[in-house]
């Protein structure tokens, strides 16, 4: 059942995820579904469904030791969305300064309200089944009804000075050199 939320297989980063990406009615979906796959190159596309809820990123980060930390999780506040705007981090929210998605989609580690204690419960065992090394962040929905969804389990998370991943580094104390120093003593341990 829809609604869905179409994303290409190919891609990263949110590029090719645009408001319309989110479907609900059939006749529609497959109306759209030949268009997006040829501007995507004709690769597999992913068709999930659309949670409607609340975003959470809880980001994994691996010490030389082989301990794994959960680092504060964030919450993304889609603030002064518009009603019917799809609430999703598209292609605009994370490159485009100057756009409504990007201006209005802030993070919090403040969340009310929200089984916090759960999702990293859930983190870490995405971590152990996924065998996640160095680095990782798992999205999550919460929604109304209280059901946590993960949306997504990224091996590779952006970690450019301005990234959710790198925030959640210095919020847990840590500089984003502390950060590469770890991944690169994690990196020769594994070779060894």
């Amino acid at each position: 059942p829809g609604p869905w939320i179409i994303k290409p297989s190919w891609e990263d980063g949110s590029v090719g995820i645009t408001d319309s990406s989110v479907i609900s009615s059939k006749p529609l979906l497959f109306q759209k579904l030949p268009v997006i796959y040829s501007r995507h190159r004709y690769r597999p596309l992913l068709i999930e469904n659309y949670i409607d809820g609340r975003e959470f990123n809880v980001p994994l980060y691996q010490h030389v030791d082989g301990s794994v930390e959960i680092l504060p999780p964030s919450e993304i506040l889609f603030d002064c969305w518009p009603e019917g705007k799809p609430k999703i981090m598209n292609y605009n929210s994370k490159w485009e300064e100057n756009s409504f998605e990007y201006e209005n989609t802030q993070r919090t580690y403040e969340s009310e309200d929200a089984p916090i204690g759960l999702m990293k419960e859930i983190a870490m065992k995405c971590w152990d089944i996924f065998d996640l090394r160095g680095y990782a962040r798992v999205d999550m929905r919460l929604a109304g009804s209280g059901e946590v969804s993960i949306i997504e389990i990224n091996a590779n998370p952006c970690i450019t000075p301005t990234s959710g991943y790198i925030g959640a580094v210095n919020e847990a104390g840590y500089t984003a050199t502390d950060f590469v120093r770890e991944m690169l003593g994690v990196a020769l341990n594994v070779r060894r």
